[in-house]
């Protein structure tokens, strides 16, 4: 065989050729072979994920755990870690979702699924009740990773985590530091009805307990008429009334029996209205409701 190169004639021998297609054989089986195990390596993952969309956790932890022991240096191991944490949190084990996402951190902290773990770390602290720690890990996020891709998510994530840390003033000055830095920002619509409705909660008038219990002295049912529950205040009314003048009645016909038992009837009527005065106080100042809405707006898709 002869090939022609410029003015110079290029001869192959056969010995030639064979350490040519030889060479040629073994490039082709490392690409091969190489993609062979990518793909399966991608392929394990994505059936992990797939677990996790259907609701399958344990299924999912476990395809991630056969991933870890078949390829315990794979390319996709720091991956494996954020999908076997989302299985953990979705599936109600917070601990270990932390755990893991924690040495996926320590394990590959330069890379970009070591910046999502960390800042999945706090995620999972301010969804799962632990609004100061979550506060922690976003402040020490925002030095480390100081232009990092979750700094928008930071942002506003501060914002609920002052807010149920119950800082109302912490979490409009973080609500207004967002607004400075992302005026054009994804969750820009989300943070201002944040706003409004922890304005609402400041300025919510709240109730007076003496106010309750002394208009409850003298007209029963008064309690739940200032707490804004007028049904039940219409109802209290009218059955202590109803029983005062039973009882009124039976001594108009000196009948005991029907004082003895209509008097207790509206003692107990009566002392359960001077109850309520004072228990719808502290439930209408009560702010649980407010901070549940927060806690369900601030659980975002993990």
């Amino acid at each position: 065989m002869i090939f022609f190169a410029s003015t110079k004639i290029v001869r192959f021998s056969r010995n030639d050729w064979k350490g040519i297609n030889l060479l040629s054989f073994i490039i082709f089986f490392i690409i091969f072979f190489n993609n062979n195990v990518i793909s399966s390596e991608r392929d394990i993952i994505n059936l992990a994920e797939s677990f996790n969309e259907k609701g399958e956790y344990y299924n999912a932890i476990s395809e991630i755990m056969r991933y870890q022991y078949i390829y315990p240096m794979g390319t996709f191991y720091p991956l494996s870690m954020l999908v076997m944490s989302e299985a953990f949190y979705k599936g109600g084990n917070y601990s270990k979702a932390i755990n893991t996402l924690t040495k996926c951190y320590e394990m590959f902290r330069n890379t970009a699924e070591g910046e999502k773990a960390f800042y999945k770390t706090g995620y999972v602290h301010l969804t799962s009740g632990s609004p100061y720690l979550a506060l922690r890990v976003y402040q020490e996020y925002r030095y480390i990773y100081q232009e990092g891709d979750f700094s928008e998510n930071v942002s506003r994530d501060l914002c609920y985590s002052f807010t149920l840390m119950k800082d109302l003033k912490g979490a409009q000055s973080a609500i207004r530091d967002y607004e400075e830095n992302y005026s054009e920002g994804i969750y820009l619509q989300e943070i201002k009805e944040l706003d409004i409705l922890i304005n609402e909660e400041i300025n919510r008038p709240k109730k007076n307990v003496w106010v309750s219990v002394l208009g409850s002295i003298a007209i029963p049912g008064f309690g739940h008429f200032y707490t804004g529950k007028y049904d039940v205040g219409i109802l209290s009314l009218l059955t202590n009334a109803l029983l005062i003048y039973l009882f009124y009645d039976g001594y108009r016909d000196k009948s005991k029996a029907r004082m003895i038992v209509f008097g207790v009837s509206e003692f107990s009527f009566y002392q359960y209205s001077l109850y309520s005065s004072i228990s719808n106080v502290y439930e209408y100042n009560d702010n649980d409701k407010f901070y549940k809405s927060i806690r369900l707006s601030a659980a975002k898709e993990f």
